[in-house]
């Protein structure tokens, strides 16, 4: 699912800071929203005070007889600072007392607190003024840089870390990729993360920050729960005493930063997430899986990009299956580059996706949907939606965050390459030393999609990773948060289609839609003259290479129905389409005609600088151009009774048209990465383009045409009026053909949709 496109647009690479995405708690929105009533009795003796560090704020105030809870509101000079805090009459005794990050209250100038009863509210109390609080402020841009580089040495990868002047990097980059034994090299990352609560014993509300078991519909997961599934966990140490823990197999993979055990609060929030055993207090998704922990921060409040390289590579070789990531590093404050800064990690997550391991990591937060996020409009000068790795890379899933209705949470980065939305607003994990409390973040909900991966493997552990990252991706609703039980249905794991979203009390069902474009449509008829087909450093997927031969060029849309209860069928999803700057290859028979093939629509495109003097294989920061089209598809029909329950729907593709006129459209293009400029300058003097042939200017013009042919093709695809298909609502597979003039659609739904 990746939902935001920029148009074709210039996007430079610069910058480098880095940051664990576990970011300031962010209390729920809450459902009482009639307007105060005098008639509830407001709460008496309001008062804060903060710690002797200045990182958090404890507000106390005295409990009213038969209350359901209470509204903690904050206000800024502009006026509210986000949602009301809920706190639960559980968390009183002779007063009530809830506990706040300093990144939470940081723009806050004063609080009240109302008391809720049957849904409607009293009065609020008279404003208190809240204490200050001293956030970390970002690091200042480095005066050097460090270096990351992969070698192959012996059969094996080893990460090295090398210290040079600023204006070194480029010169060194040239000279290093030029080693036989160099197989990536990259800026090296490091920054603070903004993760301000440190403080652990103390109680905390706890009812509200367990809904992602809900959301995630933990119960009716299959029973293995990731038995079996090895689960790497690349964050801070973790304190493995925690009760949260007491009968799971977790363990210490390996100490990279420092040899002695240092855990911190972040990395054992994290492993519970996963790991955390029934019936404690922080249950995790995949209790029985296998998880180590290796600790990358060494008990600072920072990490570098080559640890992270050197776990990533240590936890392949020590036989993980998942890999979880709930930290970023972003190009976002080590001064004016030019050259691909984030490169230092790209062979440790080619190592994973070689090694069928699949790499899960939070998407940052720094969203600006509210003036409290990182982003947003804040004191601390951080950028909104910067890029983060690992998770941008094509080969990782990148999870970004949901609050309690399934929305995209307010701090979620709204990048276009976030593959699904979890949980993230307000959820309660452990701390050091047996403590718990809330958080915010999507280092939460990147480990929750990383239990749910574990407890897929467990069931079916032939599942490659792009196998695992097409099966997420289909499972999203419109707004892309995850939907688990349409993804276990897709496996054949729930052998019934009654599976009801508890966020819309709809029942879900996914869905698969092979279109054909059969002779005498407009787009195959463009794509048999158009037949461009590069396959030297414009990789234009062989969009062409379905038509030779065959009757019919295909492309696949494939997401969830939601079915109401009269009837009513709405759905969403996308058409599919690879990592840029992987091929599609196309079948052949014994007499060399190539037939049609039914896989994922090529939409992705990359144009690389021209290499010939070292092994391209092995070149992994090669200046390129990638981008893409992220086409939505939207679904309206009924169910009918056509000797059985059948579901039949309208499939539209694209952009609805704008007001006054009726074709639908192609979104603009997302440019995925766009470095390919810096091509003439990592040239050597004296080049001689013998293989692959193209020059730089032959890239760029091959580029252009590969760009425009393909993007009058998808129009072509995306006009055709509503596709009409239809398929039996059974409880096991069922899927049906349905030809309408020059286009086949053939549906699936249920359990015939997924991996063989």
């Amino acid at each position: 699912m990746r939902w935001r496109s920029a148009r074709w647009s210039t996007v430079a690479v610069v910058l480098a800071a880095a940051a664990c995405t576990g970011s300031p708690d962010a209390p729920p929105s809450d459902p009482a929203s009639t307007g105060p009533t005098s008639e509830i009795e407001a709460p008496v003796g309001l008062d804060a005070a903060g710690d002797v560090e200045g990182r958090s704020v404890t507000f106390t105030f005295e409990p009213v007889p038969d209350a359901d809870g209470y509204l903690l509101d904050l206000s800024t000079e502009r006026g509210p600072a986000r949602p009301p805090v809920r706190v639960e009459p559980e968390d009183c005794d002779d007063r009530c007392r809830v506990v706040l990050t300093a990144a939470t209250v940081t723009d806050a100038t004063s609080a009240t607190v109302a008391t809720v009863v049957g849904g409607r509210r009293s009065g609020p109390t008279d404003p208190l003024a809240v204490p200050p609080v001293d956030v970390p402020a970002p690091p200042p841009p480095a005066a050097g840089a460090t270096v990351v580089v992969t070698r192959l040495a012996d059969g094996a990868l080893v990460v090295e870390t090398v210290d040079v002047e600023r204006t070194e990097v480029q010169a060194m980059l040239r000279a290093t990729l030029a080693e036989d034994d160099v197989v990536s090299v990259g800026l090296g990352l490091t920054g603070t993360w903004d993760q301000a609560d440190d403080e652990a014993d103390r109680e905390l509300p706890e009812g509200l920050g367990r809904w992602y078991l809900e959301a995630f519909d933990a119960d009716a997961l299959p029973p293995s729960r990731g038995e079996g599934v090895i689960v790497a966990i690349i964050d801070t140490g973790a304190d493995l005493s925690n009760p949260v823990f007491d009968g799971a197999d977790v363990g210490i993979g390996a100490n990279v930063r420092t040899p002695e055990d240092r855990p911190q609060d972040h990395g054992t929030g994290t492993a519970a997430l996963i790991v955390g055993q029934p019936g404690s207090r922080v249950p995790g998704i995949a209790p029985n899986a296998t998880v180590r922990v290796y600790d990358v921060f060494g008990g600072e409040d920072s990490f570098e990009t080559g640890d992270v390289g050197r776990a990533i590579i240590q936890a392949v070789d020590d036989g993980a299956q998942v890999i979880n990531l709930s930290l970023g590093a972003s190009c976002t404050n080590v001064g004016p580059a030019t050259f691909d800064c984030p490169g230092g990690l790209q062979a440790a997550v080619d190592h994973a996706e070689a090694n069928d391991v699949v790499v899960v990591a939070s998407a940052g937060n720094d969203g600006d949907g509210a003036s409290w996020c990182r982003g947003g409009d804040n004191p601390l000068d951080f950028p909104s939606n910067a890029d983060h790795w690992p998770a941008k890379y094509e080969t990782v899933i990148a999870v970004g965050g949901t609050n309690r209705n399934g929305e995209k949470w307010d701090c979620s980065n709204d990048k276009g390459y976030v593959d699904v939305l979890a949980p993230a607003d307000s959820i309660f994990v452990p701390t050091l030393d047996g403590g718990y409390r809330f958080s915010s973040g999507t280092s939460h909900s990147s480990p929750l999609v990383a239990g749910l991966i574990a407890t897929v493997l467990a069931e079916r552990p032939d599942l490659t990773p792009g196998q695992i990252r097409d099966l997420l991706r289909r499972a999203t609703d419109e707004n892309g948060r995850l939907v688990p039980a349409a993804a276990m249905v897709s496996l054949g794991l729930r052998g019934d289609l009654e599976i009801v979203d508890l966020a819309t009390g709809s029942q879900v069902v996914p869905f698969e839609a092979v279109i054909e474009y059969l002779d005498g449509h407009p787009a195959r008829s463009y794509a048999q003259v158009h037949d461009s087909g590069f396959t030297t450093n414009v990789r234009s997927f062989d969009l062409w290479a379905k038509v030779g031969g065959a009757s019919s060029t295909g492309v696949i849309a494939d997401g969830l129905l939601f079915i109401e209860g009269d009837g009513t069928v709405t759905g969403t999803g996308w058409l599919r389409r690879p990592p840029a700057g992987l091929g599609i290859s196309s079948t052949t028979s014994s007499g060399g005609t190539v037939t049609a093939e039914y896989r994922q629509l090529t939409q992705g495109f990359s144009a690389r600088c021209p290499w010939s003097y070292r092994d391209e294989a092995a070149n992994r920061i090669t200046p390129t151009f990638e981008w893409a089209w992220d086409v939505p598809v939207a679904v309206q029909g009924r169910i009918v009774d056509d000797g059985a329950p059948t579901v039949e729907i309208r499939i539209d593709l694209g952009n609805d048209p704008p007001p006054g006129e009726s074709d639908r459209r192609l979104p603009d293009v997302t440019v995925l990465r766009d470095d390919l400029g810096e091509c003439p300058g990592n040239l050597p003097e004296g080049t001689t383009f013998v293989n692959p042939i193209d020059t730089y200017e032959e890239v760029l013009v091959k580029r252009d045409q590969v760009f425009e042919e393909t993007e009058t093709l998808l129009e072509l695809m995306v006009a055709e009026p509503g596709l009409v298909a239809k398929a039996p609502l059974g409880p096991r597979a069922s899927r049906q053909v349905t030809i309408t003039g020059d286009v086949r659609v053939d549906l699936a739904i249920g359990d015939a949709v997924g991996p063989d």
